[in-house]
């Protein structure tokens, strides 16, 4: 041992201080890393160099991760430690939550039981941009499955909706299919019916809808022209 410590140039009284449970191989790579005995004793065997040098370049405290001690996958541990997620939030997510899922949802505060009320078909960051908006679940729930996160953050007047209110699901559902939130954003502003909006082909989109009504061009002349001709030009 001494032969081979006085060969890496090392001291053999710092590489002793390293737990036992270390092999040679183990204490050399802990000290040429510059991991100092006193940190790296104080992770159990799970663990190897690699993510105790980890914690010890993002300050990430060894006594922390007893709480994750049920959790196998090292790297779902060390982003909850480096995140100082407690285990009791983790666990208050819903399991169709990942655990990177539940890093995005934390780091942008959203409780545990508020993420979980929103309807299965939003993922974790639909999820998050959905809150961020403050379009809580029992609003973005109502909408009909054709509307994505995107779509509900049009239509409860957010972003660059400009209506700036929210539309009732129930009327937002009566649109026909191939307008979108913004689509359906822009003719509500403009006082323009779902019967209205549908006498108009399905290449013409919501403010496409908007320009020709504007235009005085009704849905039958419109209609009629060349399907390659856009609504500037139909104008």
């Amino acid at each position: 041992m001494h032969k081979v410590l006085k060969y890496f140039g090392l001291d053999v009284l710092v590489t002793r201080e390293y737990n036992r449970r270390f092999s040679r191989k183990k204490r050399l790579a802990l000290y040429k890393q510059g991991i100092p005995p006193y940190f790296a004793n104080q992770f159990d065997n799970r663990f190897d160099v690699d993510f105790i040098d980890s914690c010890f370049r993002d300050g990430i405290d060894p006594s922390s991760l007893s709480q994750y001690a049920d959790i196998s996958d090292k790297r779902d541990v060390f982003f909850f430690a480096y995140y100082k997620i407690p285990f009791s939030v983790l666990a208050g997510f819903d399991d169709r939550f990942s655990a990177n899922d539940r890093v995005i949802l934390y780091k942008n505060h959203v409780p545990p039981d508020v993420a979980n009320e929103y309807d299965p078909r939003f993922n974790a960051e639909e999820v998050e941009r959905l809150h961020g908006f403050g379009v809580y679940p029992k609003v973005a729930n109502a909408y009909t499955l054709r509307f994505n996160a995107e779509d509900i953050v049009q239509l409860t007047g957010h972003y660059s909706s400009p209506r700036g209110q929210a539309l009732d699901p129930a009327i937002a559902a009566r649109y026909p299919q191939h307008f979108n939130g913004s689509d359906i954003s822009s003719l509500c502003f403009y006082d323009i019916s779902p019967e209205q909006a549908a006498l108009y082909g399905v290449r013409f989109h919501g403010l496409g809808v908007v320009h020709l009504i504007a235009a005085h061009i009704s849905s039958a002349e419109a209609n009629g022209f060349h399907p390659r001709l856009g609504v500037d030009l139909i104008k």
